[in-house]
């Protein structure tokens, strides 16, 4: 249909829906219908799970996590997302008809790369929990500094992961 092949899995889960017409009947509840989804509604507490206004209440309270690495996995999605909204703007202007394959590639690539920072967001805050947690390891334990080394090693890795993708 020379339409953008680079969409969000909830926006080409809606086409589907609305192609196959499963809604004609009763609603089609997704998180109820599909059981993928339905799997993830047993995950609590992630942050990229909530609201935006709801993830900056958090990010705004005395508390180290979310902290930097998780904003700024956020801001490369955000980066992302805009990418594919200009790539899936161009597509279908008759203007731009002999690049169609190159914005869809950019369209597609710019998704995973969004859902890839996305997944950042709560991998930072994890691992910044592991190193308060190595913190929290009794001062008699033998390989203490070693723990916490390890711990900070571990979580250094999510923000160069962060930068790299943003690159």
């Amino acid at each position: 249909q020379k339409r953008s092949t680079g969409l969000s899995e909830d926006i080409i889960t809606d086409i589907a829906i609305k192609s196959l017409g499963l809604e004609d009947l009763s609603p089609f509840v997704v998180n109820k219908k599909i059981i993928e989804l339905c799997l993830e509604q047993n995950k609590t507490n992630l942050l990229k799970e909530k609201s935006l206004v709801s993830f900056l209440n958090t990010l705004s309270i005395d508390t180290p996590t979310p902290g930097g690495g998780s904003v700024a996995a956020l801001c490369g999605a955000l980066g992302a997302s805009l990418n594919s909204m200009v790539a899936n703007l161009t597509i279908g202007k008759k203007k731009w008809f002999d690049i169609y394959d190159t914005m869809c590639e950019i369209s597609e690539e710019s998704q995973v790369l969004k859902q890839s920072l996305v997944d950042l967001i709560d991998k930072d805050s994890k691992s910044f929990e592991l190193v308060m947690d190595a913190f929290r390891i009794s001062k008699n334990v033998k390989n203490r500094d070693e723990i916490i080394f390890n711990a900070y090693k571990n979580a250094v890795n999510v923000p160069l992961d962060t930068l790299l993708l943003c690159l």
